[in-house]
């Protein structure tokens, strides 16, 4: 397989985003804040070009961030979008990038109690992940996870199994398997 990439004159390269959303290449280790990718024009730049791995080539890697003559092939614990912050009603994935809050339409996965919101939308390149099959489950990608501790932060207090009240109004949670 890699030697399709480099007849091709392809560099492969390959990453694993955690649940926290922090992005590493696969062999550093330990994994922790210290050793995970910061800048955030790099991590907006990367985390746009998201796309399901469609190709052949390294089948083990679900996601692909395309870079001219690189192929970053991803592999993510959860979904390749974490939410990390909440800013002026909007989230905040990636570096810089946001997309609005949208209480109504949180999901939470009934296995591990995770909080999924849609994707941004896709004026901001990630029709192909909203368009991923299995859309109805967060693996599938149309959804991106909320970091734990942007939960905790902001949404605990007014949350519980099945629903949250966010200023003043009350919204079910969508569950997911």
């Amino acid at each position: 397989m890699l030697s399709q990439l480099q007849a091709k004159g392809v560099r492969p390269y390959f990453y694993y985003i955690d649940i926290h959303g922090q992005v590493f290449l696969q062999d550093t280790y330990p994994k922790n804040f210290t050793s995970c990718f910061k800048d955030p024009k790099f991590l907006d730049f990367f985390m746009a070009r998201i796309k399901r791995n469609t190709t052949e080539v390294f089948p083990e890697y679900t996601w692909q961030s395309p870079c001219g003559k690189e192929i970053n092939f991803v592999e993510a614990a959860d979904t390749p979008i974490v939410f990390h912050g909440l800013r002026d009603g909007h989230l905040v994935w990636a570096g810089t990038l946001r997309t609005p809050f949208l209480p109504d339409q949180l999901s939470v996965s009934e296995s591990t109690g995770r909080i999924y919101h849609p994707l941004p939308p896709s004026s901001q390149g990630l029709a192909r992940l909203q368009s991923a099959p299995d859309k109805s489950k967060h693996r599938g990608c149309a959804l991106g996870l909320l970091k734990s501790s942007l939960v905790l932060a902001e949404l605990a207090a007014s949350l519980d199994q099945d629903s949250l009240i966010w200023h003043g109004q009350h919204y079910d949670l969508t569950r997911l398997p």
